[in-house]
């Protein structure tokens, strides 16, 4: 298969394809859907000024908004990834999702859904990094 259109007849890109079985499952990227958008905003980083021991907290908020501009309801999975700790002095714990669900292996978060034709969705999550107050931790500059 080398060209793949959307039910529209709008052609969204091509694709090359390795040697498959007959009835096996695989998957493929088939390019960028312009008329759906996606916008990912950090809505709040709040560093915690009162200590809990000598540990900092920092409360990270995201607000994902997905816009579908089909004049069809779509389906998709959204798969977003909270930072994971290698040190057991950093502390990493999703605080809140909306709509709800639970963390799941590496951090990863996965929501499956549905939005009507011309319509927009919000998905929120929240998670906050725990450490010493002295240790420099790397990577949050997310």
């Amino acid at each position: 298969m080398k060209r793949h259109k959307h039910d529209d007849n709008i052609f969204v890109g091509t694709v090359q394809l390795e040697n498959i079985a007959p009835g096996q499952e695989f998957q493929v990227y088939a390019g960028i859907e312009e008329k759906i958008k996606i916008e990912r905003d950090l809505i709040e980083r709040q560093v915690d000024k009162k200590l809990i021991g000598n540990n900092a907290r920092i409360v990270y908020t995201y607000r994902l908004l997905i816009t579908n501009l089909l004049a069809k309801q779509i389906n998709l999975k959204l798969i977003e990834q909270i930072p994971i700790s290698r040190s057991e002095q950093v502390k990493v714990r999703l605080t809140r999702t909306h709509p709800q669900i639970s963390v799941g292996e590496m951090g990863k978060l996965e929501w499956n859904i549905t939005i009507p034709a011309q319509a927009k969705q919000e998905v929120d999550y929240q998670f906050t990094v725990e450490h010493r107050y002295q240790l420099a931790v790397v990577g949050l500059d997310i």
